[in-house]
């Protein structure tokens, strides 16, 4: 301690402490020195279920992402964007509303997708405008096609003693309810809905990829294609992993050897990571880690869970989704 208080010049006080620097602060110093200017190419992660608003955890919300990529949009020293595709779709309003961002974007400065696992349906829309797509061979791309979630719990809520009375000013007025089946009426007017989004997302492709309408009529319809029918078929531009995307945007933006990565949305960094948890008081290392289930019905619950998160994050005003049925497992 008194050969510390003699490097910092404190040697003469009576005091106990010497001047330092907390090292969480430290951390955050290293960060922001990293940050430095110079072009850079931002590589935006859109990862999870589609879903309209902000989007939690693990979620690719309409309204955060599109805020994004505007952002980088007007951002001087970002050259050129890689959008890392990695979800199955979700909302057909948040699709929509990111597909417009990425297409104004492109406009601007190049946009470059990299798919990842899944880039299907909604994800595969908000793909669509990139200026060059590349997909894995096994990538699971396609399912162009849109659906209504029309949920009735008439009869399970009955069972349990509970009933509605409605008071209403219109025919339509509680189209939304799901205390009751549909009308035809009602069915008729989701119909439309979903066609129109579905011509709507026929068209953007049309726009977008050099397909034929007759030619892209055929292979849309919902259906599914791995990475390596999609270039065959004109979905996506080249067979490549996240290297050879940026490595496109690098010469799109003619950047030679002088760039710099930069992942968005941000994240702490190691450092930052390690400090904030060794020395703050709110540690996430004091709350024990639930134990990873073995056990076989502990598992299925285990996936029950995710089943009913991915219908929590159903949340499409129009009730309309650009989304894959299903996600393969493999056990």
């Amino acid at each position: 301690m008194t050969e510390l208080r003699e490097l910092t010049g404190e040697s003469g006080g009576e005091e106990k402490v010497f001047r330092h620097i907390a090292l969480p602060t430290y951390a955050q110093v290293l960060a922001s020195d990293e940050e430095a200017g110079g072009d850079q190419i931002a590589l935006v992660v859109a990862e999870g279920d589609i879903v309209s608003g902000e989007g939690g955890i693990g979620q690719v919300g309409g309204d955060r992402l599109a805020r994004q990529l505007r952002e980088l949009r007007e951002e001087d020293d970002v050259k050129a964007i890689v959008l890392r595709v990695n979800s199955p779709g979700g909302s057909a309003t948040a699709s929509e509303q990111i597909a417009r961002e990425v297409f104004l974007t492109q406009q601007e400065k190049p946009v470059i997708v990299s798919m990842g696992s899944f880039a299907a349906s909604g994800g595969y829309m908000i793909a669509t405008y990139g200026g060059q797509i590349f997909a894995s061979p096994n990538t699971i791309t396609g399912s162009i096609g849109v659906f209504g979630v029309l949920p009735n719990v008439q009869e399970i809520a009955n069972e349990n003693g509970i009933t509605w009375d409605v008071v209403k000013t219109g025919q339509y007025a509680d189209y939304d309810t799901i205390a009751r089946p549909k009308t035809e009426a009602e069915l008729a007017i989701g119909q439309q809905i979903v066609d129109r989004l579905y011509d709507r997302f026929l068209d953007k492709i049309e726009e977008s990829r050099p397909i034929p309408r007759q030619q892209l009529a055929e292979i849309a319809q919902g259906r599914v294609w791995s990475g390596v029918e999609a270039e065959r078929l004109g979905l996506v531009d080249e067979l490549g992993g996240l290297d050879a995307a940026i490595q496109a945007a690098v010469e799109e933006a003619d950047l030679g050897d002088d760039w710099r990565l930069e992942e968005y949305p941000k994240y702490p960094s190691f450092g930052e990571q390690f400090f904030g948890r060794l020395f703050s008081s709110r540690t996430s290392n004091q709350v024990p880690r639930a134990a990873t289930p073995a056990d076989p019905l502990s598992l299925e619950l285990q996936k029950l869970r995710g089943d009913l998160e991915t219908l929590k994050a159903l949340n499409d005003p129009l009730g309309a989704y650009m989304r894959l049925p299903f996600l393969p497992r493999v056990n």
